[in-house]
């Protein structure tokens, strides 16, 4: 059967992992929480513990691939190994029924790096620090089992609170590779497993799994440290080879110049200068070192905050000389009260500049808060209104959910435009409960016309027949002076390879590249369909999942 009796809508098969099944007799499916060219993850439970995992099934068409099967079963035993606790661990491999391979991992919930820097703008020095101390930390204990991570970057990179402390987890080291020993693997030709923004020179240059080293980590974890402090990179570029080739043969931006108005300690630029030297002989050799380097940069930091508070004199009775009638206690004793009063003035001063502070940034955040409500909200209510099937269509805003509500002719017109909002940038979900939809009646079929009399043998036309003219084979038709300039343009023939690119780099996760080349298509040809479909379907797994290598 290939269309639905109810609605006559065609019917399409997925492989999707829908919520309350059961997997192996040990997982119940609850949610689906993210998705990426080369696998989806879910959120599950262990029924047997009643725990919380994270499931990442793998896509079908990489089953077909011998090769990559067993190469993600051997990286998957030996991550297993990895217990620290700045790292995610793996719990269990397993295949469903369908053949598909799936890991059972730590599940985390917390803040996402990325979104992190984007919301906050650069961190502090001390924050930024703990944080890059930390996630070094997972590095040394992964390169220590010759596991090489190879994609550090903020988007792999959880910040959990835990007792009040900010805890950090690694995320992927389920897809990292092996180096030496018996699980020395070949990347397979042609196939790029980093983030240009944060790859190291050698990877940038080509070099294959079995030649990285845990240098090449700490060099990623160096731009995360820089793109902390500083809120940018330190390389410019606006396509991934420039950025590959800057990665190679430019050097890095020094702090104050990529933002002048942190003004970070001397420490601080030296020890990313450091993590970032082109030369690997010149990097950090080891996780061991940069969290010395780390460790040493904190202290100084320490000593320098030290130095610079003021602390009040020591009076000594001896170099006091009391006046007339008065006893050098009784004016060490009134020097001490007054002493006290300026302390206490003096921290309710502060005290009383922080809550201003506080107030004029709680004030400033509520301002953006309400203005990026407020720039969504019109951009929902432009997509809608620039729709001509919603016509009779009322979208609300409330917390990032566009509420849809009114009639629709047909259910194509309400997915069509639920899918627009969908792309649009701050919008989470679409509710379309509140959306009657209307069939459109049919037209009435035209009436026959009357029959022919009969006369005799004879058979008489109708008497409002028209006359029947025959076609002149010599004359020509008429055609109007406006459709005689009017040319049909020629399809561009850069559209559809750009278009065959799209669809391959959405398979990989390349989101951000995909969507650049959907707004090439766009420029050839404006209003094309399957661009603005693309688009819009790239854009909404970006949200899910941001930049991500599953």
């Amino acid at each position: 059967m290939d269309s639905c009796p109810a609605d006559n809508s065609v019917l399409s098969t997925t492989s999707e992992l829908v919520s309350g099944l059961i997997i192996r007799r040990r997982y119940e499916i609850l949610e689906k929480i993210g998705v990426g060219g080369m696998a989806a993850v879910y959120r599950a439970r262990h029924i047997a513990f009643n725990e919380i995992r994270a499931i990442k099934v793998v896509r079908g068409w990489l089953t077909e691939d011998e090769d990559f099967v067993r190469r993600l079963r051997s990286e998957a035993m030996i991550s297993r190994k990895l217990n620290h606790p700045n790292a995610v661990h793996v719990d269990d491999l397993d295949e469903l029924e369908d053949g598909r391979p799936f890991i059972v991992m730590e599940y985390v919930q917390g803040l996402n790096l990325r979104s992190v820097i984007r919301d906050t703008g650069p961190l502090s020095p001390s924050r930024a620090l703990n944080i890059a101390r930390q996630v070094a930390s997972a590095l040394g204990a992964a390169h220590e089992l010759h596991i090489i991570h190879r994609d550090i970057k903020p988007d792999n990179i959880v910040l959990v609170q835990n007792n009040g402390r900010e805890e950090v987890k690694v995320m992927d080291f389920g897809i990292a590779k092996m180096r030496g020993g018996t699980g020395n693997f070949e990347t397979r030709a042609g196939v790029v497993l980093c983030t240009p923004e944060y790859a190291s020179p050698e990877q940038a240059s080509g070099k294959k799994a079995e030649e990285l080293d845990g240098r090449s980590d700490l060099y990623s974890l160096g731009i995360v440290l820089y793109e902390m402090l500083t809120g940018t990179l330190p390389f410019r570029s606006d396509t991934p080879i420039g950025m590959l080739l800057a990665q190679i043969g430019t050097a890095p931006r020094l702090p104050s110049e990529a933002n002048p108005d942190l003004n970070l300690p001397e420490p601080v630029s030296q020890l990313l200068m450091k993590s970032l030297e082109k030369d690997s002989e010149k990097r950090f050799q080891n996780a061991s070192q940069m969290l010395q380097a780390i460790d040493k940069v904190e202290a100084e930091l320490a000593a320098t905050r030290a130095d610079n508070v003021v602390s009040m004199p020591l009076l000594h009775t001896d170099a006091l000389v009391p006046e007339e009638g008065r006893s050098s206690e009784e004016l060490l004793s009134e020097l001490h009260d007054g002493g006290r009063k300026r302390v206490w003035m003096g921290v309710a001063a502060i005290a009383l500049l922080l809550l201003v502070s506080f107030g004029v940034w709680s004030w400033k955040k509520m301002q953006q808060s309400s203005a990026r409500r407020d720039a969504l909200t019109h951009r929902v209510q432009q997509t809608v209104a620039s729709d001509p099937a919603a016509t009779k269509m009322q979208a609300t805003v409330s917390d990032g959910v566009v509420m849809l509500s009114g009639d629709a002719n047909n259910n194509a017109a309400v997915e069509e435009l639920a899918s627009r909002l969908a792309s649009l940038e701050g919008v989470y979900r679409v509710d379309k409960h509140n959306v009657r939809v209307i069939s459109t009646p049919t037209p009435p079929a035209a009436k026959p016309s009357p029959p022919s009399t009969v006369a005799g043998n004879k058979t008489s036309p109708p008497a409002s027949a028209p006359e029947v003219l025959k076609p002149n084979p010599e004359s020509k038709p008429a055609v109007s002076q406006e459709s005689a300039t009017r040319t049909v343009p020629r399809p561009d023939p850069r559209v559809a390879d750009l278009l065959a690119r799209a669809k391959q780099e959405h398979d990989e996760g390349l989101y951000d590249d995909e969507i650049r080349d959907y707004d090439e298509v766009l420029k050839l040809d404006r209003g094309n369909g399957e661009a603005l479909r693309g688009k819009r379907k790239a854009i909404r797994a970006k949200q899910v999942d941001p930049g991500s290598q599953l």
